[in-house]
């Protein structure tokens, strides 16, 4: 697991799960900081642009895919780690 650099903590931020994501890894499935838009509105054509929340791409896969509310992968320090459920 790679550790998120001290000179990229301005360009890191956690996503509603609490896993690390990172500006510049936006789609890159090979980072542990790479992430993805989910839409929380896909059922609800109402919602717009609120119901689209950046995710860390292993919580989107499971939110999107396996229809699943609860992170799998969460931050451990400055590192992000998958929990088991």
């Amino acid at each position: 697991m790679s550790e998120l650099p001290s000179s990229h903590n301005a360009e890191g931020r956690k996503d509603e799960f609490g896993a690390w994501i990172h500006r510049t890894d936006y789609r890159n499935r090979h980072s542990d900081f790479g992430w993805e838009i989910a839409d929380y509105g896909y059922s609800r054509r109402s919602m717009g642009l609120a119901s689209l929340r950046p995710m860390q791409w292993q919580n989107y896969l499971d939110f999107m895919v396996a229809a699943r509310n609860q992170a799998v992968v969460t931050a451990d320090g400055l590192r992000n780690a998958r929990r088991l459920l």
